[in-house]
């Protein structure tokens, strides 16, 4: 994980909460301003799961007003595939 990130106890209320909703199957939406540290927050908690396995379980997808349906289904297209492949090499993601 990132040294330089600032890990504090509200961070670590959103990672512990974001991580049982992911167990539970329940999907997570990240909303807030920009710059507001929300893919800093996913990155961080993303390089605790992978750790050592190598694992890409981190995909982003940048929201606009230009955002198409089909851009929406191609990533959750490319995301399947990519837990997918995560599940066939046994990594926990």
């Amino acid at each position: 994980p990132d040294p330089s990130y600032e890990l504090t106890a509200d961070n670590v209320i959103k990672i512990l909460a974001i991580h049982m909703r992911f167990r539970c199957r329940i999907p997570v939406v990240v909303m807030g301003e920009t710059g507001c540290g929300k893919t800093r927050l996913i990155r961080y908690m993303c390089s605790l799961q992978a750790q050592s396995t190598g694992a890409r379980n981190m995909l982003l997808m940048k929201v606009h007003g230009g955002i198409t349906r089909n851009d929406i289904i191609d990533k959750v297209q490319e995301a399947q595939l990519r837990a997918e492949d995560n599940a066939q090499n046994e990594v926990k993601t």
